[in-house]
């Protein structure tokens, strides 16, 4: 972290996350590999298109494979944060 600091300081470094490993994932009948960058982004998407049950759902899925990876665990909280006032605003 001493050689990082002043690049970090200086806008000449950031910090990157790296996904651990490809996962394939057959939603769509062919095989082509999704990565657990693009599944964070779908689960975004879903979040912020207000499709909270989708999320969910996947959320689930991408936390019982990678229960100690940041990403899920940051989408889960703001699941959770948007359920929370989808039931105060609409308790249906």
């Amino acid at each position: 972290m001493n050689v990082l600091a002043p690049l970090l300081r200086d806008g000449q470094a950031d910090f990157l996350i790296r996904a651990d490993k490809d996962i394939v994932v057959d939603d769509d009948g062919f095989d082509d590999p999704m990565s657990f960058e693009d599944r964070c982004d779908e689960i975004s998407d879903l979040l912020e298109q207000r499709l909270l049950d989708d999320a969910r759902d996947l959320l689930q899925d991408l936390l019982e494979e990678f229960p100690h990876s940041a990403e899920p665990l940051f989408l889960m909280g703001t699941y959770l944060t948007m359920d929370h006032w989808r039931k105060i605003y609409n308790p249906s």
